[in-house]
Order: C-alpha cells, then structure tokens, then sequence
C-alpha cells in the first residue's frame, strides 16, 4: 500500500514512495504531540507508526480486523477493539489499551459479556472509539444484535469506560 499526500494549498494529491504494511489501510489516530500517527493495516493487521518525515515502523501485530482506534491524550496508549465486523463477540468483544513505546497490549474490559447480560445482546464490534480530552474515559459505540438469530448488527449500544 502506498501512501498519497495532499496540499491544501493547490488541493492536489502528489504520490509518495512511503509503503505501508498490509494491503489496505484501515484506520488511524490523531496525531500525537510529536505529529506520528499510529495505524493498523488489513492483511495482515498490523500497527504501525508513520512519523512526520514519512518513516514507516511496525509496531505490533493486531488481534483482528481493527476498523477504529483512538490515542489518548498524552500519546502513551491507543485502544481499540478488533474484529469490528460482527465477531468482537467471540473474544468478548475486548477493549485493548496499546503502548505507543512497546507495543505490547493489555485487556482493559471484556464488553460482550456486560452487554449480553444488560441487554440481551450480542456485541458484535466498532467503528468508533473515541477517547475524552482527559484520558480516563473511553466511548465506544458497539453494532450489537440479537444472539438467538446469530447476528450482530441492527441495534446501537453506547459504552463509556470509565479508567482507573
């Protein structure tokens, strides 16, 4: 995968020879304070660090197909939750916090079993994580359906982590 950079000044894309692990780029995050973006590719789901001067570095593998993932405020963790495409569920739908300087990854909460006890509904993953300006709450919407039928979209579901 190749990377493009875009001037607002002429509103023209201009090719760059940057390559990017995986064969499509999923999401990313803001950038942190030093202007590197952290993101994740598909095929195969890696995350990677793209610095301000265009250099590439892989970070660590991700646990699934990774659709969001959002930095939090002082650029040391990103989260995300993988298999966003209906089967979070199978892993309990599992809310992981990354460290920006190792990689490595910890579990922060397992969401499908509080929903499907709250609710009654299967959390099938996310297209957005969001985390607030000071750091200690994540919100994550989560697809969540009904697990009698084995589906895991058609309902909305709002959760707001709140961290130690």
């Amino acid at each position: 995968t190749s990377l493009a950079r875009y001037d607002p000044a002429t509103n023209t894309l201009e090719q760059t020879d940057i390559e990017l692990p995986g064969s499509l780029l999923r999401a990313v995050t803001e950038p942190d304070a030093e202007g590197r973006v952290y993101a994740v590719s598909r095929d195969p789901a890696v995350f990677f660090t793209l610095e301000p001067d265009g250099k590439v570095a892989e970070l660590a593998p991700a646990q699934g197909y990774t659709a969001s993932m959002a930095l939090a405020p002082d650029g040391g963790t990103f989260y995300y939750i993988p298999d966003a495409h209906g089967g979070a569920w199978t892993h309990g739908t599992s809310l992981y916090a990354v460290d920006t300087a190792t990689g490595e990854s910890r579990v922060v909460v397992e969401l499908n079993p509080l929903v499907e006890e709250r609710y009654g509904l299967r959390a099938g993953g996310t297209y957005s994580v969001a985390v607030g300006d000071e750091g200690a709450t994540i919100y994550v919407v989560l697809n969540a359906g009904d697990p009698a039928t084995r589906d895991s979209f058609g309902e909305v579901i709002l959760a707001v982590v709140t961290l130690p």
